[in-house]
């Protein structure tokens, strides 16, 4: 009776090999899947509280605007920016930069050719979006503007940006979260092969006793595992 049942335990190994890279490459797959999830999902929150942010802040900043008030723009963005945490700047129809969180307006270039002013000045009800390299910061900013409209009329445009090097500093750990959940998930899996195999061989030769009209008896004098499992 043990011979046979080495037999077919050894008979079931390609099965539960196939079972356990079948498994593995699900897992995997999934894995990557959620990873890709997880950047889209980072992203698009990430934008969205851009341009929460640039709108938010957009309404103080009007109110100084449309008194006239332009030299206190600039205390009031690094005071907002410094809050929240995100670059904060303002900028004329005519590209004049004349509020920022991080720089001194007058040192800045002229911003009426950056990619998100360019958008909202050409239509105001959009929001200005982009990627790119900042040459004031020199690193790669996240942006998103919106309108300060007067009269249906652009009188600013409000900008608001954070380093890409933030963003991927949170990816990284959503990552990290991903990938030990998957390696837990894997060694589970091949921890309770063994197991498997034993259990599967079992109810396999307990089956196979019933069909030919004998007592199914483990070598131990076990239980029925078939009927265990069928009460269970």
């Amino acid at each position: 009776m043990k011979e046979l049942a080495r037999n077919r335990q050894r008979s079931l190994k390609p099965f539960l090999f196939g079972y356990l890279v079948v498994t593995i490459i699900a897992v995997v797959v999934v894995g990557v899947y959620s990873l890709h999830r997880v950047q889209d999902l980072y992203v698009n929150q990430t934008a969205e509280d851009l341009e929460a942010r640039a709108r938010l802040s957009a309404n103080p900043i009007a109110e100084r605007l449309l008194q006239g008030d332009t030299d206190t723009v600039d205390a009031l963005c690094k005071k907002l920016g410094s809050e929240v945490n995100t670059r904060i700047t303002v900028i004329r129809p005519d590209g004049q930069v004349v509020g920022d969180t991080e720089e001194s307006p007058q040192a800045m270039e002229n911003h009426a050719d950056r990619p998100e002013i360019a958008q909202v000045l050409a239509d105001p009800a959009v929001v200005g979006e982009s990627t790119r390299y900042s040459t004031t910061l020199e690193e790669t900013l996240m942006y998103r503007a919106v309108a300060v409209l007067k009269d249906e009329a652009p009188i600013a445009v409000v900008r608001t940006s954070i380093p890409i090097t933030t963003l991927d500093a949170r990816l990284d750990a959503a990552y990290r979260g991903v990938a030990t959940a998957g390696l837990v998930g894997m060694l589970v899996i091949i921890g309770a092969m063994p197991w498997f195999s034993i259990r599967l061989t079992r109810l396999t030769t307990q089956t196979k006793q019933r069909s030919a009209g004998e007592h199914p008896r483990s070598d131990a004098q076990e239980p029925d595992e078939s009927t265990a499992f069928q009460e269970g």
